[in-house]
């Protein structure tokens, strides 16, 4: 199922949303949950990768990861030969996070799919491409 953070994020600016408010109540915001869902698919990876899959800006994913590290939901392992790269893990606390929220988390998708209906693939579709713009910008 596509991701209606952003269609969410386009209709509701403020950040007033049902996703936002489903993940709230963990102690995670929607933009935040949708990045360690997303450095849970892709594993181990640094911080570039992840804000190129995630199609997410340096500041946005800086503040973020630093939010998250300190909340102890990802970690940093540092890998190499002499251990100066550093990447992204998501921790046992991050996975024990998205288990128990994913059900509110796909309730809250399947609502907002139905108050958007099939607008909100175009709402998407629209942020997803303006999103590539940006990047490329």
């Amino acid at each position: 199922m596509r991701c209606a953070g952003r269609a969410n994020a386009a209709l509701f600016p403020t950040g007033k949303c049902i996703e936002t408010a489903e993940c709230v109540r963990r102690g995670i915001v929607s933009p935040q949950f949708a990045l360690l869902l997303a450095t849970a698919k892709i594993g181990l990876a640094s911080r570039a990768e992840i804000g190129r899959f995630h199609r997410q800006d340096r500041s946005t994913l800086t503040r973020n990861v630093k939010r998250m590290l300190s909340a102890g939901w990802i970690e940093e392992v540092q890998v190499g030969e002499r251990g100066r790269a550093r990447r992204i893990a998501v921790t046992k606390v991050g996975r024990r996070l998205l288990q128990e929220a994913a059900p509110a988390w796909r309730s809250a998708q399947r609502r907002t799919k139905a108050k958007l209906g099939d607008g909100m693939d175009v709402v998407a579709d629209t942020a997803n491409g303006l999103m590539k713009e940006y990047a490329t910008a």
